[in-house]
């Protein structure tokens, strides 16, 4: 059953600003707020709040909740298209490397354990075009590290993704959306 709130007009005001024309309703706006809220407090207030599975949680790209259980739906670093968490890792690697120059450049700035060649134990692949292997890292990690490069080389980056069907998950079957732009 809806409920009626009564706001003042500053507050409708203020909420209009956030609004998207056609799209979003006084109850979207504070959905989103709220959603944001739960995003930078790690209370598990989201739990608390029934969100509709629809509904995208748009995360702190700097201090995302927790992405373990979660695969990639889609998502670009710069102009590419990537499918996965290893991906992602491998794609920011090779642009930051074809930027840079050399693997002592890359390795300043990169949290991933790279080595140069090919290297196919211990969880390390090569990347595609490079002379340099990588490490498989977690979702956690993965997201850290790329955030980290394409800041670095101010590079947009975003990844759409879910996740997984596990109690265990931070929000179970939800989606989530990482998204930074070059300023």
């Amino acid at each position: 059953m809806s409920k009626v709130v009564r706001i003042s007009d500053e507050t409708y005001q203020l909420m209009q600003e956030f609004a998207k024309p056609f799209d979003d309703t006084p109850d979207t706006v504070i959905r989103k707020v709220l959603e944001f809220y739960a995003s930078k407090h790690s209370n598990n207030i989201s739990k608390k709040i029934n969100f509709s599975e629809d509904e995208i949680l748009v995360l702190d790209v700097d201090k995302p909740t927790d992405l373990t259980h979660t695969t990639v739906l889609n998502g670009s670093f710069d102009k590419e298209n990537i499918g996965n968490w290893r991906e992602l890792v491998s794609v920011a690697h090779r642009k930051a490397l074809n930027e840079l120059g050399t693997i002592d450049n890359l390795k300043k700035i990169t949290t991933a354990n790279i080595v140069e060649g090919e290297k196919v134990d211990n969880g390390y692949k090569p990347i595609a075009g490079t002379n340099i292997s990588i490490q498989g890292a977690s979702a956690n990690n993965s997201w850290s590290c790329a955030l980290r490069i394409a800041k670095k080389l101010n590079t947009p980056i975003k990844i759409e993704f879910k996740w997984r069907d596990k109690k265990s998950a931070k929000y179970p079957n939800r989606k989530g959306i990482l998204k930074w732009d070059v300023n």
